[in-house]
């Protein structure tokens, strides 16, 4: 299993071939919004969030188990001192 901590606002291509999102875990609670797409790029096709949703509180886990068939890609916007963790293979 691969994973990814991201902290900061931004763009993050973190697979560029096919591969399975296991899920999102969110560390320390803070505002912010969230996409992943099934692309290197952050476009369509969307596994979650063609329209940007609210990061849960701290200890949620967003459970996706799924696979991807482009690449994996999680755009994270106006987040402020929050901290989550993309779990991947």
């Amino acid at each position: 299993m691969l994973y990814k901590e991201i902290v900061a606002n931004g763009t993050y291509t973190l697979k560029s071939q096919g591969g399975y999102l296991e899920g999102v875990v969110v560390n320390i609670p803070g505002s912010g919004t969230i996409q992943i797409a099934d692309n290197t790029t952050a476009a369509a096709p969307f596994i979650a969030g063609a329209t940007a949703f609210a990061l849960p509180a701290a200890g949620g886990f967003l459970n996706y188990n799924t696979h991807f068939s482009t690449g994996l890609t999680i755009v994270i916007g106006s987040m402020v001192s929050g901290s989550i963790t993309v779990t991947y293979y």
